[in-house]
């Protein structure tokens, strides 16, 4: 069974903060909300790196979806460059749609803009789909 990797700097709807391992998903989120304070953001990305890299082993994971927001784009960036299978499709809010859409297109993955910021319910429906639910 291929697996699927769920990764967003925020929250994802219906998962607490962590990795999650469920089937053929995997959902990694922080949590964090239009309500959280700029310094939990600040540490989003590498709590995300850091689920990552010590609590999966990347070659068996085929497939992921990552939220790439309007905060710490750089650094979203380096981290789907970086840990991200090929096979990667990013969920995106309208903010610098762009910027986005170049960095999506340079790096030649699918980029699917939705008009919630935080993209917590769109993550939440997606991996709901993905678990056939």
């Amino acid at each position: 069974m291929l697996q699927t990797l769920f990764v967003s700097y925020r929250a994802i709807a219906g998962f607490n903060p962590g990795l999650h391992k469920i089937g053929p998903v995997i959902v990694c989120c922080t949590g964090l909300t239009d309500h959280s304070k700029p310094e939990e953001f600040k540490e989003a990305i590498p709590r995300v790196r850091e689920m990552i890299t010590t609590g999966l082993y990347l070659p068996a994971i085929p497939r992921a979806v990552a939220y790439f927001g309007r905060q710490y784009q750089d650094q979203m960036k380096a981290l789907i460059r970086e840990l991200l299978p090929p096979d990667t499709q990013l969920v995106a809010c309208e903010c610098h749609r762009d910027e986005k859409r170049h960095f999506a297109m340079s790096h030649r993955l699918p980029i699917t803009f939705v008009e919630e910021c935080g993209g917590s319910l769109t993550m939440g429906q997606l991996v709901s789909q993905a678990l056939g639910s």
